[in-house]
C-alpha cells in the first residue's frame, strides 16, 4: 500500500500517539502513527467500499479512492413497467398502459394493466352450428366441421327438416326431429300438449289432448266467481261458524236458511187430501189427494221437494189402499205407495234419504227406499227394505245426524212408566235394529206421556207430552233426562230453531170428558229456551185453533194448522217479543192435521245439512268430449264431503229436459263416463253435504274440462 504525506493538520513530533489518531473517514485508507517527528501516515487500501450511490454495485477502493465498477441493473423483464434508478432509492418500477402481447393466440387487444399484459378472449365462434369451435393458445382459433348435424340446412340420418338452426319455435325443432306441428308428441312454440305430453302438470285423469294441442278448462272460483252460478242451500256468507273457512267470501259452505225448499205441505185428514203451500207468499197454491184415508203426517224430501204421506186409515187398517203410506213428487204427482197396514202414524226420513213409517197398531217400523219403485206393481210400489219390531205403538218419529231414526210409542195416550205404553226408541238404520229403549226416571217427575218428538243440534232428543203438559229432553251420550212443564196447555208437535229455542203448539186448556172432546181450545204457541228453565206463549188469534203439527219454513217463519178452524198460520217468530206477524190461511180441506217435518227444514237443521251451488258453462263447440270436473276444497271424509252431477244438451232449454248423472265422489270426477252424451252445455252441481249440523265442507273452486271430439284417442 502507498504512503501518505502529513497532512497540515498532522501532527507532527510528538502529534499522534496512536493509530486512534489517525482516523480520516476515508474508507480507502488506513492511517498509522508513526515513529518519533513522523506523525501520522496514510496507506492507501485494496478492498471493497460502499460509495453510498444506490444505482452503483461492486464498489472498490482505487488509489485512496472509493470508486464503483458497475451500474445497478433495474430491469424487472415486464413490458409493462418503466424501469429507472434513484441514487438515493435504487431500483424504480412505474406501471405504464401501453400495448404490449402477452404471448397467448387465444387473447388479443393486449395492452398493460397494473403491470400485467393482459389481453380479450378472442371470438372463436363462427354462429355456425355445425362446426365445433375452439382455441388453442399457439395457435389460435381452430373450427372443425360435424359430419350430420342438425342446422347445416341438410336434411340427414333421422331429421325430419333442418332450416339451418337449433332453434325451437320457428318451424323446425332445436333437433331437427319434429316439424312443430300439432300432433307430433312434441311440444312445440303455442301448445298446451300434444299426445301425452303436457305443459303444465297434468291433475285429472284421463289426461287428455285435443287435435288443437290446447287442454279446454274454465274454471271458478271467487266471490265474483261463484255469482256466475246458483245457491241452494249453500253461500259464501253462511250463518254460524260451521268451518273457520267459511268467513272467506270467496268459498262456499252449507247454508240452510239459501234452501229453495218453497213448498209447506199439510194434510187435511178429513178431506184425504194434501194441500202445499208456498213459504214465499203464505198461501196454498196446489191442492191433491192422499192416496189413502186420512193422512195426518208429511215428510219433505229436501233434495227434490218431493213428499211422503202417512194415511192412518183408522176405519180400514188393513186396507192397503187406506192405510199406507205414498210418496209424491214436487208437484203433487203420484210416484208409489208402500202398503203399511194398522194405521200409519210415526213417519221420518233417514239420514240416507230413506223413509220410515210406523204400523201403530201393528208396533213395527217400515223402512221404504227412498227412490227404488216397483213400476210392475199396481199401483208402482214403493220398495219396504225392513221391519222393524219395535216395543210400543210408533206414534211419532224423527232422525239423528248419527245414523239413527228415534219414535215415541203411544199406547192409549195415558201417562205410563212401562215401555211397552210409553216410550222413546231408537232404532240403527244400518243394521235395521232396535238399539234402544227408553222411559225417564220417576223422580223427574210423575208423569210420562209421549206426542211429538224432534231433534236439535247437539243431538238431544226432544219429546212433547200432551197428559203431562210440558217437554222432556233426552240426551243420548248420557241417556239423561230433563223436563220443563208447560201448565197452560197440552203440548203437541214441536221443533226446534237454529239457536235451540223449543216451539211446540198447544191444542187444549182443558178437556172435557176425555181429551178428543176439548172443552177449552187454545191457539198458541209456546217457546221453551234453550236451557229449558223459562217458557213464553203467543196467541195466535181466534182465526186458528186446535194447533198440532209445527214446522219452521226456509224463511225461518213457524208454520202450524188448526184442527177446528180449517187453517193455517205462519208466523215471523223472529219478532217473537214484538208483536209478531201472524198470517192466516185456508187449507182448503177439513181438519188439518199435520204432524212431522212437513216442510223439510229440521231434516236440514238436525239430521243431513246439505247444500248446492249450480253452473251452466258453455264449450262453444258441437262436437266435443266432457273430460272432466274438479274441485278444490275441504272434506272430511267421515263428517263432511264434496259430491259432483253433471248434465248436458245441445241448447240451454233443453238442460231441464235431461236427466242427471250419478253423483261423482272420486276428484276429479270422469265425465266420459258419468254422461252418456256429450253436448255444448254442460250443467254441472256441486253438493256439499254434513253428518254433523254444526259442520260444513269448504269450497275453493271448480274447474270443467273438455277436449275436441275429433281426437283420435278416446280416453
Amino acid at each position: 500500500m502507498g504512503l501518505l504525506a502529513c497532512s497540515a493538520t498532522d501532527r507532527a513530533t510528538g502529534a499522534c500517539q496512536s493509530n486512534a489518531d489517525c482516523v480520516d473517514d476515508n474508507p480507502c485508507t488506513e492511517g498509522i502513527c508513526g515513529v518519533g517527528a513522523q506523525g501520522c501516515i496514510f496507506q492507501y487500501l485494496d478492498t471493497p467500499c460502499d460509495d453510498g450511490n444506490f444505482c452503483t454495485v461492486d464498489d472498490y477502493c482505487v488509489n485512496g479512492l472509493c470508486v464503483a465498477q458497475a451500474a445497478m441493473d433495474c430491469n424487472d423483464d415486464n413490458v409493462c413497467t418503466s424501469d429507472s434508478c434513484d441514487p438515493q432509492d435504487g431500483c424504480i418500477y412505474t406501471f405504464h398502459a401501453q400495448i404490449c402481447d402477452d404471448g397467448d393466440a387465444c387473447t388479443q387487444n393486449d395492452g398493460c394493466v397494473e403491470g400485467e399484459c393482459t389481453g380479450e378472449a378472442l371470438e372463436c365462434d363462427d354462429n355456425n352450428t355445425c362446426t365445433v369451435d375452439s382455441c388453442d393458445p399457439s395457435t389460435g382459433c381452430t373450427i372443425e366441421p360435424i359430419e350430420s348435424c342438425c342446422g347445416n340446412q341438410e336434411v340427414e340420418g333421422d331429421e325430419v327438416c333442418d332450416d339451418g338452426n337449433q332453434v325451437d319455435f320457428d318451424g323446425c325443432a332445436a333437433d331437427c326431429l319434429s316439424d312443430e306441428s300439432c300432433g307430433n308428441g312434441l311440444l312445440d312454440q303455442g301448445e298446451q300438449c300434444d299426445g301425452d305430453v303436457f305443459l303444465d302438470p297434468c291433475t285429472f285423469e284421463p289426461c287428455q289432448c285435443s287435435t288443437n294441442c290446447t287442454v279446454k278448462v274454465e274454471s271458478v272460483s271467487g266471490s265474483e266467481g261463484w255469482e256466475s252460478g246458483a245457491f241452494d242451500g249453500a253461500s259464501s256468507d253462511p250463518p254460524g261458524d260451521p268451518h273457520q273457512d267459511c268467513t272467506n267470501p270467496d268459498t262456499i259452505c252449507i247454508d240452510v236458511s239459501t234452501k229453495e225448499l218453497s213448498s209447506i205441505w199439510i194434510a187435511n185428514t178429513e178431506s184425504g187430501t194434501l194441500a202445499r203451500f208456498d213459504a214465499d207468499t203464505g198461501t196454498a197454491d196446489l191442492v191433491v189427494a192422499s192416496y189413502g184415508e186420512e193422512p195426518s203426517r208429511t215428510a219433505v224430501v229436501v233434495d227434490d221437494g218431493s213428499v211422503w204421506v202417512g194415511n192412518r186409515g183408522k176405519d180400514c187398517p188393513d186396507d192397503p189402499a187406506c192405510s199406507n203410506i205414498v210418496h209424491l213428487d214436487k208437484d203433487g204427482l203420484f210416484i208409489c205407495r208402500a202398503d203399511v197396514p194398522e194405521i200409519v202414524r210415526a213417519v221420518a226420513i233417514d239420514a240416507e234419504n230413506n223413509v220410515w213409517a210406523g204400523s201403530f197398531n201393528g208396533r213395527q217400523m217400515y223402512k221404504i227406499s227412498g227412490d227404488s219403485v216397483d213400476t210392475e206393481a199396481n199401483p208402482d210400489a214403493c220398495e219396504i227394505l225392513a221391519i222393524v219390531d219395535v216395543t210400543g205403538k210408533p206414534y211419532g218419529a224423527t232422525a239423528d245426524s248419527e245414523g239413527n231414526v228415534w219414535i215415541v210409542n203411544n199406547d192409549g195416550w195415558d201417562h205410563s212408566f212401562d215401555p211397552a205404553v210409553q216410550s222413546l226408541e231408537k232404532i240403527d238404520i244400518a243394521t235395521n235394529t232396535l238399539i234402544g229403549t227408553y222411559v225417564p226416571p220417576e223422580e223427574l217427575h210423575d208423569c210420562f206421556q209421549t206426542y211429538g218428538i224432534s231433534m236439535d243440534l247437539e243431538g238431544r232428543v226432544l219429546v212433547s207430552s200432551m197428559d203431562c203438559r210440558g217437554i222432556f229432553r233426552f240426551t243420548p251420550s248420557t241417556e239423561i233426562w230433563e223436563w220443563h212443564a208447560i201448565p197452560e196447555g197440552t203440548p203437541r208437535g214441536l221443533t226446534v230453531d237454529e239457536n235451540g229455542n223449543i216451539f211446540t203448539a198447544l191444542s187444549h186448556e182443558s178437556f172435557g170428558s176425555g181429551w178428543w172432546t176439548p172443552a177449552v181450545l187454545m191457539s198458541h204457541i209456546a217457546r221453551v229456551d234453550p236451557d229449558m228453565t223459562t217458557h213464553s206463549l203467543l196467541d195466535m188469534g181466534s182465526g186458528i185453533q186446535r194447533p198440532v203439527g209445527i214446522a219452521f219454513d226456509k224463511n225461518g217463519w213457524l208454520w202450524t194448522a188448526g184442527r177446528s178452524t180449517n187453517t193455517a198460520a205462519q208466523v215471523d217468530v223472529a219478532n217473537w217479543d214484538n208483536e209478531p206477524t201472524v198470517n192466516i190461511t185456508t187449507t182448503f180441506g177439513d181438519d188439518p192435521y199435520t204432524y212431522s217435518d212437513f216442510s223439510g227444514v229440521q231434516f236440514l237443521r238436525f239430521v243431513k245439512p246439505v247444500g248446492s251451488w249450480t253452473r251452466i258453462f258453455d264449450s262453444g263447440s258441437t262436437d266435443l268430449i266432457w273430460q272432466s270436473a274438479s274441485w278444490q276444497g275441504i272434506e272430511d271424509g267421515e263428517v263432511t264431503d264434496i259430491l259432483v252431477r253433471v248434465r248436458s244438451s245441445t241448447n240451454l232449454p233443453g238442460l231441464e229436459e235431461k236427466e242427471w248423472s250419478e253423483y261423482a265422489t272420486s276428484n276429479p270426477a270422469d265425465l266420459t263416463t258419468l254422461l252418456a252424451n256429450h253436448h255444448r252445455y254442460l250443467e254441472m252441481e256441486v253438493r256439499l253435504t254434513s253428518s254433523d249440523p254444526l259442520a260444513s265442507p269448504v269450497l275453493s273452486s271448480v274447474s270443467v274440462h273438455w277436449y275436441d271430439a275429433t281426437t283420435t284417442e278416446e280416453p
